[in-house]
């Protein structure tokens, strides 16, 4: 398996961060363990060598295909992604890890948290035991108790993931927007969204003279759910975020100072007799011809498509940032 070329054209966006971060919502038992796709995944080990590659730096385990595989295949998973020099938040293989991740870029301390509405039913991989710490649901108190204990640790900006709301739903539920605030009331400052499989809106919740970003839902970045498979053409969308952030050495303040969004699409297409996927970020394809000759006129008017619907979602913070 290769899979580089999937990411070949997000690389350099992936790249150019200080730390880029991704929900990998697979398991990789590896081994003779046969690859297996929906709804029981497990995905080659060579997943993450094209992560790797494509520079990201953590991987939030934790969303509901978490145990897929069973506990060992949590474990192996774990196992796979550090043995590629890269690290993971929201999967534990033993009650001593922290389950607050920080990681000091330029200077400025960021933790990181996870958490995930539910694991398909198959909780009964791990004892009750096992649960409270090796995954990381949903849990208001413990979601408080966690980002009060990160404040304490003194860094500078806390962000959550979260595997929440309604698949395919394009609005957050009142329950997302409910908890979102209250994260942020509690002290988180970027929170990133991921289950719905469709792109939802981002919105600045100002608190304590702190603006602090949430986006509900990123979409897909790269998955075979598209208009073909299943009528819903929105499932083809993702949308990456890059966040700027700024920390002033006088006061200690550390503060959002822009953010980028970079909109995806899902291409699928048909090369000497194999199905391959690419990741398009389309502003640069919309801005390059030779790019955009790349692609059937049905894909040139699906793109600019997917960035005007994409956009349309975004358009609060957008204007924020004019």
């Amino acid at each position: 398996y290769d899979f580089t070329d999937v990411f070949k054209y997000v690389k350099e966006h992936v790249e150019s961060a200080d730390l880029a971060i991704a929900n990998f919502e697979t398991v990789v038992y590896g081994g003779e363990k046969v690859v297996s796709g929906y709804p029981m995944f497990n995905s080659p080990v060579e997943t993450i060598a094209a992560l790797k590659n494509t520079g990201f730096d953590i991987l939030n385990t934790n969303n509901n295909h978490a145990l897929d595989q069973g506990k060992q295949g949590l474990i192996n998973t774990i196992d796979n992604i550090e043995s590629y020099g890269m690290k993971k938040i929201g999967t534990y293989k033993s009650r001593e890890e922290d389950h607050i991740l920080i990681e000091e870029v330029n200077g400025i301390k960021i933790a990181f948290l996870s958490y995930c509405y539910g694991y398909n039913g198959l909780e009964g991989f791990l004892t009750e035991e096992e649960r409270s710490y090796m995954v990381s649901e949903i849990d208001e108190e413990r979601i408080k108790n966690e980002i009060l204990e990160a404040k304490s640790r003194g860094v500078d900006l806390i962000s959550v993931i979260i595997h929440w709301g309604n698949e395919y739903q394009r609005s957050p539920s009142e329950y997302q927007l409910e908890l979102g605030r209250k994260m942020v009331e509690w002290g988180a400052n970027i929170v990133f969204g991921s289950h719905p499989h469709v792109i939802q809106k981002s919105e600045i919740i100002e608190h304590e003279g702190k603006n602090n970003f949430i986006i509900y839902s990123m979409g897909n970045f790269i998955s075979n759910q598209r208009k073909a498979t299943m009528g819903n053409k929105y499932t083809e969308d993702g949308i990456m975020v890059k966040i700027h952030v700024e920390k002033d050495l006088n006061n200690g303040d550390t503060n959002i100072i822009d953010i980028e969004y970079l909109p995806t699409w899902v291409r699928k297409y048909e090369k000497n007799n194999k199905v391959k996927f690419e990741i398009i970020p389309i502003k640069d394809f919309l801005n390059n011809d030779e790019l955009l000759s790349d692609l059937d006129s049905i894909e040139r008017s699906r793109i600019k498509e997917s960035y005007e619907t994409t956009m349309e979602v975004m358009s609060e913070y957008s204007l924020y940032l004019q």
